[in-house]
């Protein structure tokens, strides 16, 4: 079984990706070029839905599937029932 990553990997690499994003929108933004800008504006907010549709989506429950799937299951409970047994009499031929 694999280690568990540590809690502050997702957040830290979500935030280093940013940061290299704004740098990146500063300087087309400075560089007054709008082709440039315009693309970023538009990557910005393709970047923003897969984030909160990988938090919040699929791969959300995905990962509750695997979480629940790591619990070993409970062992089977052995029952044992009775039931109770009926005694039938049964005559066959002539009375006397």
């Amino acid at each position: 079984m694999t280690d568990p990553e540590p809690i502050w990997a997702k957040p830290a690499i979500s935030i280093f990706a940013l940061l290299i994003f704004v740098i990146a929108l500063v300087i087309a933004y400075t560089a007054k070029d709008s082709t440039s800008l315009t693309l970023m504006i538009g990557a910005a907010i393709a970047m923003g839905q897969q984030v909160v549709s990988y938090y919040l989506g699929s791969s959300s429950g995905s990962a509750k599937k695997t979480n629940l799937l790591a619990i070993p299951p409970m062992p089977p409970v052995s029952t044992t029932t009775t039931t109770p047994t009926a005694t039938t009499t049964t005559t066959t031929g002539a009375a006397p």
